[in-house]
């Protein structure tokens, strides 16, 4: 359970890259590549200290790439969807 306090301190790693300040004006490109690898970093976490972590990484693999897909789409309909009522 000690590994769940490295997700804290990776996505601030993470958010020094990106900061949080700069949300609201960062392009989409920029804004694909933080949510992805925050994707990333959040289904390694949950495979980590999940309940299924001891199975073989190949099983695992598959669950891994749904969540950052999901996620990663999830989070982008939002950030278009909030930047679309912003404009108006």
């Amino acid at each position: 359970m000690l590994v769940a306090v490295l997700f804290p301190l990776a996505l601030r790693g993470l958010r020094q890259f990106f900061p949080s300040e700069k949300d609201a004006t960062r392009s989409i490109g920029t804004q694909l590549e933080f949510v992805i690898l925050f994707s990333t970093l959040f289904a390694a976490c949950m495979i980590v200290v999940g309940p299924h972590s001891n199975h073989p990484l190949v099983s695992l693999l598959p669950e891994f790439v749904k969540t950052v897909v999901f996620m990663t789409g999830i989070y982008m309909v939002i950030f278009v969807l909030v930047r679309r009522n912003r404009s108006r």
